[in-house]
């Protein structure tokens, strides 16, 4: 098993194992979970699920940050960027994916992080922005980081990321901005 399988795959293979290999893969994983990109969760991140699973729907554990920029701004290199910290970072490449009725982190190798560009009228960028801010994650597939430019002037930017708090925390957020 590897990260490059994919959380569907994963769950496919897992589920597929007669019951004697499973017991002995999660155990492995438990041991040693970089062996297998498949981790076992902390216990924030068990309470953190929990309660998505009560309530699935709700932007509670979201984190919304804006960036308003102004002047020429060079998407390519914003979108590199964006691609290397997500690179660097394996917390914004986990999903969470259910083994055998048990939940684990599974890193998913380094891929581009979708960067939408969008032009969005100056007087409707706060509501815009707010609407993105509670798009609700699929936390077994992901991604649990989204990024979105709203073009909203000739030389204005809004700068939309929105994560999952199961990824991220406030001394992380700190790194990352």
């Amino acid at each position: 098993m590897n990260a490059a399988l994919g959380p569907d795959e994963l769950r496919r293979r897992v589920d597929a194992l007669p019951p004697e290999r499973r017991r002995a893969f999660l155990a492995a994983v438990r041991a040693d979970g970089d062996r297998y990109g498949v981790h076992p969760l902390t216990a924030a991140q068990e309470w953190m699920l929990l309660l998505a699973q009560l309530r699935p729907d709700s932007p509670a554990y979201h984190v919304p940050y804006r960036v308003d920029l102004r002047g020429e701004l060079d998407v390519a290199a914003l979108r590199d960027a964006l691609d290397l910290v997500v690179a660097r970072h394996e917390a914004l490449r986990t999903v969470f994916v259910p083994l055998d009725g048990q939940p684990y982190q599974f890193v998913l190798p380094p891929a581009e992080l979708p960067l939408t560009v969008r032009d969005v009228p100056p007087d409707r960028i706060d509501g815009y922005a707010a609407a993105e801010a509670v798009r609700p994650f699929d936390l077994a597939r992901g991604p649990l980081v989204r990024a979105t430019l709203c073009r909203t002037g000739p030389v204005d930017w809004t700068l939309l990321l929105s994560l999952h708090h199961v990824v991220c925390d406030g001394w992380s957020m700190g790194l990352l901005f």
